[in-house]
């Protein structure tokens, strides 16, 4: 692939971003969910106001803490700096998963 476009098509950074959201909180309910029945802080099975507040807090966190800033450099026509904690992340999974050339 010659630039940026190319890579953006097939990649969907958008599709990428939100499918990486969703499954960042599946993970983080779930620990949140076994670590609260761990210490028995409130009566399983929870109830769903309690899930869903709970799920609402979550989403703004992350959002919060991550994937806003991510969002806008993903939407940045020009002068991306592409330095949110996302983007620090994702390049350091795709550095650790390029095999080297056969030599």
């Amino acid at each position: 692939m010659s630039n940026q476009s190319q890579v953006s098509r097939i990649l969907n950074p958008k599709d990428l971003l939100l499918g990486i959201r969703r499954r960042m909180l599946e993970v983080l309910i779930h620990r949140i969910l076994d670590k609260v029945k761990a210490l028995n802080i409130i009566e399983f099975p929870a109830s769903p106001r309690y899930l869903e507040n709970l799920m609402q807090q979550l989403e703004a966190f992350v959002d919060e803490q991550i994937f806003q800033a991510a969002l806008a450099e993903i939407n940045a026509s020009r002068n991306r700096t592409m330095d949110s904690i996302y983007a620090q992340h994702l390049r350091h999974i795709l550095k650790s998963q390029v095999v080297s050339p056969a030599a």
